[in-house]
């Protein structure tokens, strides 16, 4: 569950629109900086598509690749972009092994235990 709400433009922002387009605008320069950075070099699927937005649009992904973007690249975009000071952290939580594997949820077995 996401408990975020609608963020609060900073001063020289009208609306949070205006800052959220703001955001849209700015995400593939923040991408392209984090990438010179050496961030999505790994051999994952999020990194092949980091990779491939370069010069590229997002209207040029694949539904699978977009997805992929939304879940696993645009959530770093975010901290890059708003809390900068709080990148390397969020970045190597959300890299750990088994950071977006489902949790384990042993209340299944329980039904069949006899």
């Amino acid at each position: 569950m996401d408990a975020r709400t609608d963020p609060v433009p900073p001063d020289g922002y009208d609306s949070a629109d205006e800052w959220s387009e703001t955001f849209e605008e700015a995400c593939l320069e923040v991408l392209a900086e984090l990438r010179k950075a050496g961030h999505f070099g790994e051999n994952r699927r999020e990194d092949g598509v980091a990779h491939k937005l370069a010069g590229r649009d997002l209207e040029e992904l694949a539904d699978d690749e977009l997805d992929l973007y939304e879940e696993r690249i645009l959530p770093v975009l975010r901290v890059a972009h708003y809390e900068p000071d709080r990148l390397a952290e969020e970045y190597a939580e959300r890299r750990a092994p088994g950071y977006y594997d489902p949790p384990h949820d042993d209340r299944q077995l329980e039904l069949f235990a006899a």
